[in-house]
């Protein structure tokens, strides 16, 4: 009885012993563990905060142009709806569609990007739709007939209601606009809304 007793008690204050081993180990684990991920944590939130502070949404408006047979290839009182999308240029850009009635038909008319305007946008600017209606598209094609040497149709962005984006629309001999060009608009292309089609 003595011998298995004392059996008993090597074995107990043994697994007393391990257990306790085992726990300073799971403690040290534990503590390194703990410190690598406040580590973690803090970096993460270093990372989240550089990812959550605003991006400015801002820039320059583009002139935009349009070859002369664009326009002098379509037939008279054409309507034309233009909607705004940025591009991987970083780039705001304008294509146009044919409107038959309230309907896309699919002839596409991209204008390309030239030279920064002199109007900005920002995240309080509207991008909404542009509608050239069909008696200031008739302007444009008149005023291309009337001179051959008018090659190219630009588009001059402004604000119309603070916000929301519209264009003078020159017949050009040149594809580049100067602010010392003495032109004089030949039509405008109106934002809708605030404009119906």
């Amino acid at each position: 009885m003595k011998k298995y007793f004392k059996l008993n008690i090597v074995v107990f204050f043994s697994f007393i012993w391990f257990i306790s081993c085992a726990d300073d180990t799971d403690k040290t684990d534990t503590t390194s563990t703990d410190s690598t991920t406040a580590t973690s944590t803090s970096a993460n939130t270093n990372t989240a905060v550089a990812q959550g502070e605003p991006h400015p949404f801002a820039g320059k408006l583009d002139i935009l142009v349009a070859p002369r047979k664009a326009f002098t290839d379509l037939g008279n009182g054409t309507k034309l709806v233009y909607t705004h999308n940025f591009g991987a240029d970083g780039k705001v850009h304008l294509k146009g569609w044919v409107l038959v009635g309230n309907t896309f038909p699919g002839t596409a008319m991209e204008l390309q990007n030239g030279s920064p305007s002199n109007e900005s946008y920002d995240d309080k600017t509207y991008f909404s739709n542009v509608v050239l209606h069909p008696n200031e598209f008739n302007k444009i094609k008149n005023s291309l007939l009337g001179d051959p040497n008018l090659q190219f149709v630009l588009f001059l962005p402004y604000k119309v209601d603070t916000y929301f984006i519209a264009y003078h629309v020159y017949t050009s001999i040149t594809s580049a606009f100067s602010g010392d060009q003495q032109l004089v608009a030949t039509a405008d292309a109106n934002p809708s809304p605030p404009k119906v089609y």
